[in-house]
């Protein structure tokens, strides 16, 4: 399909399908992507990033303006997860740059959740930098646009977006050793996830209500509250093993590192 779509546009001069061959392209970079193939993935973004830059910057086609900042941030996840951080960086601030002037200034409201997430993800690339206030800044932005969308604007499906921001606000604040606030953050995000797991029968959350539980627990034991804190450890860390054992592999890492902090209480009750 691309080489009869790359003949027509580039060799026929038939502009009219550009925006096909993009989309094209980027199909087949996460196609590529998934069989572990990253270079030839950014390479394919990047090629669709080209086509769209023209398209919106050179002719005019300001309707693909959303789109283009969504290759900004696929490439940018991309690069970022296997450690072009700088380069991830710029991408995020471009496709910002282009969610915040659609939303603000043109009303494109659908697009909202797109910003908060760009929010979320810049907020962990900073990380990297160890620019710890401009995350928590980042992190409260994702919050605000989340909360306005799940209880102003209906959006319930977000309520799990909503606890994960809530999660990493509380991340960030504790690295910057503010455990209160960390706690009040991590309390807010296991509200949402309780009624989510308890009462909606979204089973699939009960891991991420565990690792909530369980940074909980950790900046319980930070401001004081020692038993407590070992309590809802050792609880939320059975939680974890279950679901890891259930196919929850993404909370592996999670689990082991809850176990080895066990193993560190125990041995300083000694």
């Amino acid at each position: 399909m691309n080489q009869i779509l790359e003949r027509l546009v580039d060799k026929e001069g038939r502009r009219e399908l550009a925006n096909d061959l993009a989309s094209v392209y980027v199909n087949k970079a996460i196609l590529v992507g998934h069989s572990g193939d990253h270079r030839a993935e950014v390479a394919l973004f990047d090629q669709a990033i080209e086509i769209r830059e023209q398209l919106v910057n050179e002719e005019g086609h300001n309707e693909l303006t959303d789109a283009l900042a969504t290759l900004y941030l696929n490439k940018a996840f991309v690069v970022g997860d296997w450690g072009d951080h700088r380069v991830a960086g710029t991408l995020y601030d471009r496709a910002i740059e282009i969610l915040e002037r659609l939303i603000h200034k043109e009303g494109r409201r659908e697009l909202a959740n797109n910003l908060a997430t760009a929010y979320l993800n810049k907020g962990k690339w900073v990380t990297y930098f160890g620019d710890k206030s401009t995350r928590v800044v980042l992190y409260e932005k994702a919050i605000d646009i989340l909360d306005r969308l799940v209880r102003q604007e209906g959006h319930s499906e977000l309520f799990p977006a909503l606890a994960n921001a809530f999660v990493s606000r509380a991340d960030a604040v504790a690295d910057m050793g503010d455990y209160r606030t960390a706690v009040e953050m991590y309390d807010r995000a296991i509200e949402i996830y309780e009624r989510l797991v308890y009462q909606e029968d979204r089973r699939e959350l009960a891991g991420d209500l565990a690792s909530a539980r369980c940074s909980r627990g950790g900046g319980l034991i930070c401001i004081g509250r020692g038993d407590e804190g070992r309590t809802e450890v050792r609880k939320a860390a059975a939680v974890l093993k279950t679901e890891v054992a259930r196919g929850r592999v993404d909370l592996a890492n999670v689990s082991n590192l809850t176990e080895d902090f066990l193993s560190k209480l125990d041995s300083n009750l000694r």
